[in-house]
């Protein structure tokens, strides 16, 4: 697989993520928040059965703002 058809996989998973009530997270300090978040991402990664380093690959593109760097 090309690069380039390696990010079209991963905007089409990550798309499908989101349908699945997946959501940005910015980076917010707030520990209720933050566990949700990851929560629902772990869960909708092993509903969806992802190897170990796409489920990360995933989970970045998920990340935004204050939490992206």
């Amino acid at each position: 697989m090309t690069p380039t058809n390696s990010v079209v996989v991963l905007v089409r998973i990550v798309k499908r993520m989101r349908e699945l009530r997946c959501e940005l997270f910015l980076g917010e300090p707030n520990a209720k928040i933050t566990s949700k978040w990851l929560r629902i991402v772990e869960d909708t990664l092993d509903q969806m059965q992802f190897i170990e380093g796409l489920r990360m690959s995933c989970a970045a593109h998920l990340l935004s703002n204050r939490a992206r760097s």
